[in-house]
């Protein structure tokens, strides 16, 4: 379904869209986004095999040794890049930087939630993937009813309440499934009140984080902007599932196995219902907005400001 609809975007993208570069035209820093790959992808390879090839074994204390190495490595190049894979700059923005990692520990507790719904779908109540999907459906459909609310609430009396509010019911259709779910397949009683309450909940979060970090930025950074959420959000899912499937193993046949599951879940909206809980009203951030742009890795503390 994504191929059709990403061509149709890109048609209408390609017709519609001016692009402006920035800072000259100057290309994107490779290097630091390949290290970047690496940093990131050696920590999923060592939550994913640790138990497997022992925490304390070579290999996997090499991985974690690269990332630990990588991390601050690209920081650092960061800061004296013309054109860097993430402008340090924009993390300095305080309402930016939370609404990115609220980001990653967010989507960290909904990946982890989505693969493990699916899991336990099939695995323990042997559903057919088609009907998993389903049973799946009413999340993604509460997301939708409540995402234009949500953002629009958020405009008026600032991010944080929607965030928050978000993030609770998000971890409440967790505890749901901790307390209710069982072996035995009962879908209206016990697993679709969760799946209802956390999809409210995402619908909640979603245009909290987009617009928490969209406001923090000057006009001619949105695209930007956007794009270091989505990696945010991407690297997010990626740990979420890593650390499932180390929790989960491969012989979760009941719902027991589960419950980290589902504790994976509420602690990542928790952790980010704690960062939404630190944003400010969306009027401190629209003086960002109104003043005049300047490049943002020349001047860090401005643009602080600025956005604060």
């Amino acid at each position: 379904m994504n191929v059709p609809i990403g061509v149709a975007g890109l048609a209408f993208g390609v017709r519609t869209l001016t692009e402006r570069r920035e800072r000259g035209g100057q290309r994107p820093d490779v290097l630091g986004a390949v290290a970047l790959i690496a940093a990131i992808g050696s920590l999923v390879v060592a939550i994913v095999k640790g138990q497997e090839w022992g925490w304390t074994s070579p290999a996997i204390l090499t991985l974690l040794a690269t990332t630990a190495v990588l991390l601050p490595a690209i920081w650092l190049r960061s800061e004296h890049q013309p054109a860097p894979v993430v402008d340090p700059a924009m993390l300095r923005v305080r309402s930016f930087g939370l609404a990115v990692g609220a980001s990653l520990l967010f989507f960290a507790g909904f990946a982890a939630m989505l693969l493990a719904g699916v899991l336990f779908l099939t695995g323990v109540w042997h559903e057919s993937v088609l009907h998993a999907g389903l049973m799946l459906f009413p999340g993604p459909a509460m997301a939708t009813a409540f995402s234009v609310p949500s953002a629009r609430l958020g405009a008026r009396v600032g991010y944080r309440i929607p965030g928050m509010a978000g993030a609770a019911l998000f971890v409440c259709g967790a505890l749901w499934w901790i307390i209710q779910i069982g072996d035995t397949p009962a879908y209206l009683s016990e697993f679709l009140p969760g799946m209802v309450i956390g999809g409210a909940g995402v619908g909640l979060v979603i245009p909290t984080l987009t617009g928490a970090g969209a406001s923090s930025l000057p006009p001619e950074r949105f695209a930007t902007g956007a794009a270091v959420l989505t990696m945010g959000r991407q690297i997010g899912s990626a740990l979420g599932v890593a650390v499932l499937v180390a929790v989960l193993g491969t012989a979760s046949t009941t719902a027991a196995d589960f419950q980290a599951a589902w504790l994976i879940t509420a602690a990542g909206a928790l952790g980010a219902g704690i960062a939404l809980a630190a944003l400010g009203r969306p009027a401190h951030a629209q003086l960002a907005v109104a003043s005049p742009p300047s490049p943002m890795a020349a001047d860090a503390s401005a643009i602080a400001e600025r956005a604060a």
